[in-house]
C-alpha cells in the first residue's frame, strides 16, 4: 500500500495542475505593492521624419538625366540673350562711361565667352554620347575612337568628317564643333563705334571780305611805291606764282573745337577766266635790218593777236665792240589792258568789272616758235619736232563776290566756291568814287575807285615781262623778271601753265584782302564736338544664333535617341569605359603597342556595346 502511494506520487500531473502551479495558490496572500520594485524604464522609440520637399526635389534632379547638358544650353542661351540686350542697350548711344574702365567690348566679350563655354559642354556631351549609340550596332572601335576625339575639339571633329564615321548625327555634331570657332570672332565685330559730331557753344569764326579801300602802298621798281594799294596784297602774287598749281588758299579760321563747319557765306574777291586764243593768232614774216648793218638783214616770224600784241621771233642784240651782235629767240611775252600800249581786250571787250586782262603769248610746252630760213645763222629752217606755233591766252582779273562753304575737320580747312556773281554791267566811276556790288538778296559789297586803280597799276608792273634764249635752237631762257621765270616754266610745262598761275594769283589776292583791318567781324559757324557711339550689325550674330539653335537640335536627336535604346548618357565619362569596357583586353597582332599601331589595329575590329545584368559592355565580337 505504501508502495503505491509513492507510485501515485510519481504520476504525471495533469495540465491544470501545472498551469495552477505556474500561476501559484489563489488563497496565497501576494506581498503588498509597496514592497514591489518598479517596472524599468523602456526606451523611447525613434521617430522617422518623412523627407522634407526640399530633399525630394534635390533627389529628383540628381536622378534627372542630362541635368549638365540642359543646363549649359540654358546657360548659353541667356548668355545670348544678355548679349543682345547688352548691344540694344549700346546700340545708337554715346561710349558709356563704366565703372573700372570697362568697356562695352569687353562686356560683349565676356558674354560671348561664357556662351560658348556652356555651348561647347552641351553638343561635346552629346558628340560623346554618340560612341556609345553608335556601339550599339556591330562597328570597328576605330568609330567609337573617332567619334570620342570628335567630342573633345575641332580637330577630331575636322577628322571625323573626313572620315565619314558615325552617321548624320555625328557629322552634325562635329560641324557644329568646328562652326563655334567663328563665334568670338562674329560678336566681336557686331559692335563698332562711329564719330558722330554734335552741336557745341564753342566759337567758329570765318573772316570775311567786304570792302577794298586800298589802304597802304605796294613797291614797284626802284624803289618807288604806289599808293591806293592794300598793304595785305603785296605777298599775294608771289604766294600765287611760286605755290604749284591749284594750291588751296584758305583763310586762317577759328575752330575752338577743331570741327567746324559755315554752310554758306560771302566775301569780296577777285575772280579769273582764261580764253585760249591761239587760234587768232597771226603769224607774218618780216625783216630786220639789225643795226641798220643791210649786210645783216634777216628774215624772222612775228605771231600777232587781233589787238597787235604778239610775239617776235629772233631779236638783235646789243653790239659787241662795234664788231658784232647778239640774238635772242623770244620765248614769252605778257602784258596788259592798262599798259602803256593800252591792248584792248580781244576775248572780253565789253565787261565792266574788269580790273585788268593779261595776255601772254609763250612757246608751246616743250617747243621753240617756228622760224623761216636763218641765212645768217643756220641753212636749215627751223623746222621740226623742236619747233611748233606759240601759245596764246588772255586772262581777265576782275571782282566778284564769292558764294563759298567751309569745313574744318582735325583742324584743317576746307573752303569750296559754290557760285560766283559780278557785276559785269558796271561802268566808269569818279575817282572817289565806290564800285558797288549787290548780289541779289544780300549785302552791298564796295571797292574805292582809287584803289582799283592803283591796283591795277601795280599788277600790271608786276605782270608785264618777256623771256628769251640765247640761242635759237635751245629750250634754256633769261627772263625779264622773277615772276616771268616763272611764266616760262610753267608754259613750258604744261598747256594750261598761264591759266593755272593766274587762278592762284586770284585766290591769293581774295585770300589776302579778307585779312586787312578794316573787314566786318568775322561770321559765326557751327562748332561740333566729337562724340563716339555705337553701331551694332546685326547681321553678325546669325551664326551665334545658328549654333545655339542647332545645339539644341542635335542635342535633342541624342536624347531621344539614348531613351529609344535604353543607355544611360555617360557621355564624355571616362568611368564609363573603365566599368563598361571590355572584358578582356584585345590582342595587338606584333610587339607595336603605339598609338599608330592601336588606330590600325581599331580599323579590323568589330565591337559591340550588349547589355548585361552588370549594366554591358563592349565585347568583341570578330569571332
Amino acid at each position: 500500500m505504501d508502495d503505491n502511494h509513492e507510485l501515485r506520487d510519481l504520476e504525471v500531473q495533469s495540465p491544470e495542475h501545472d498551469r495552477e502551479h505556474l500561476l501559484g495558490d489563489n488563497h496565497e496572500e501576494s506581498p503588498p505593492i509597496a514592497d514591489q520594485p518598479p517596472p524599468p524604464d523602456k526606451a523611447p522609440t525613434q521617430r522617422v521624419q518623412p523627407p522634407s520637399r526640399h530633399q525630394q526635389l534635390r533627389s529628383r534632379w540628381r536622378s534627372i538625366a542630362w541635368k549638365a547638358e540642359v543646363s549649359s544650353w540654358i546657360a548659353s542661351a541667356s548668355c545670348f540673350i544678355a548679349l543682345v540686350i547688352a548691344l540694344r542697350v549700346f546700340d545708337g548711344h554715346p561710349l558709356p562711361q563704366l565703372k573700372f574702365g570697362i568697356t562695352p567690348s569687353a562686356i560683349v566679350q565676356i558674354l560671348s565667352t561664357l556662351g560658348e563655354f556652356f555651348l561647347e559642354i552641351s553638343y561635346g556631351a552629346g558628340v560623346g554620347q554618340l560612341k556609345w549609340l553608335n556601339a550599339l550596332q556591330k562597328k570597328p572601335l576605330a568609330d567609337f575612337h573617332t567619334i570620342d576625339e570628335a567630342s573633345r575639339g575641332a580637330w577630331g571633329s575636322v577628322v571625323l568628317i573626313a572620315s565619314r564615321r558615325g552617321g548624320l548625327v555625328a557629322a552634325l555634331g562635329a560641324f557644329i564643333t568646328i562652326v563655334a570657332l567663328g563665334i568670338g570672332t562674329f560678336v566681336q565685330q557686331a559692335l563698332n563705334y562711329d564719330t558722330i559730331y554734335t552741336a557745341s557753344g564753342g566759337n567758329a569764326l570765318m573772316p570775311i571780305a567786304q570792302y577794298m579801300n586800298g589802304v597802304g602802298s605796294a613797291p614797284i621798281d626802284h624803289g618807288g611805291t604806289i599808293d591806293g594799294v592794300d598793304s595785305v596784297l603785296t605777298s599775294a602774287p608771289y604766294l600765287a606764282f611760286f605755290n604749284p598749281p591749284g594750291t588751296n588758299f584758305t583763310a586762317t579760321a577759328h575752330c575752338s573745337t577743331g570741327n567746324c563747319t559755315w554752310s554758306s557765306y560771302q566775301t569780296l574777291g577777285f575772280c579769273n577766266t582764261c580764253k585760249n586764243l591761239t587760234r587768232q593768232l597771226k603769224r607774218d614774216k618780216i625783216r630786220i635790218v639789225p643795226h641798220k648793218l643791210t649786210d645783216e638783214a634777216y628774215e624772222t616770224n612775228v605771231y600777232t593777236l587781233p589787238n597787235g600784241f604778239g610775239l617776235t621771233g629772233i631779236q638783235p642784240g646789243e653790239m659787241n665792240n662795234k664788231v658784232d651782235f647778239s640774238i635772242t629767240n623770244g620765248v614769252v611775252n605778257v602784258s596788259t589792258t592798262i599798259a602803256p600800249e593800252r591792248w584792248d581786250s580781244v576775248a572780253f571787250p565789253h565787261n565792266g568789272s574788269v580790273l585788268l586782262s593779261a595776255f601772254a603769248v609763250a612757246a608751246a610746252p616743250g617747243t621753240i616758235p617756228e622760224q623761216p630760213d636763218q641765212t645768217k645763222f643756220s641753212p636749215d629752217e627751223m623746222v621740226g619736232d623742236m619747233y611748233a606755233a606759240p601759245v596764246a591766252f588772255e586772262c581777265m582779273l576782275q571782282f566778284c563776290v564769292r558764294n563759298m562753304s567751309a569745313i574744318f575737320v582735325n583742324g584743317t580747312l576746307r573752303e569750296t566756291v559754290t557760285s560766283v556773281w559780278t557785276n559785269e554791267t558796271q561802268g566808269l566811276l569818279p575817282q572817289y568814287e565806290h564800285y558797288t556790288f549787290r548780289p541779289p538778296h544780300s549785302e552791298e559789297f564796295r571797292v574805292l575807285g582809287t584803289s582799283k586803280d592803283s591796283t591795277a597799276d601795280w599788277l600790271n608792273f608786276l605782270l608785264v615781262g618777256s623771256a628769251y634764249s640765247s640761242d635759237v635752237d635751245s629750250l634754256g631762257f633769261a627772263a625779264s623778271s622773277d615772276l616771268m621765270q616763272i611764266v616760262r616754266i610753267a608754259m613750258n610745262s604744261s598747256e594750261a601753265g598761264f591759266p593755272d598761275l593766274m587762278d592762284n594769283l586770284a585766290n591769293s589776292l581774295s585770300l589776302s584782302l579778307r585779312s586787312a583791318s578794316y573787314q566786318p567781324s568775322p561770321i559765326h559757324g557751327k562748332a561740333f564736338s566729337p562724340i563716339s557711339h555705337a553701331v551694332v550689325t546685326w547681321e553678325w550674330l546669325i551664326l551665334p544664333a545658328f549654333e545655339l539653335v542647332a545645339s539644341l537640335v542635335f542635342l535633342v536627336i541624342v536624347m531621344m535617341r539614348t531613351r529609344k535604346a535604353g543607355l544611360v548618357p555617360w557621355t564624355n565619362n571616362i568611368l564609363a569605359v573603365f566599368f563598361h569596357g571590355f572584358d578582356q583586353r584585345p590582342v595587338i597582332h606584333g610587339v607595336d603597342e603605339s598609338e599608330t599601331a592601336m588606330e590600325k589595329e581599331s580599323d579590323g575590329l568589330l565591337v559591340q556595346f550588349q547589355a548585361r545584368e552588370e549594366g554591358g559592355r563592349i565585347v568583341n565580337v570578330n569571332s
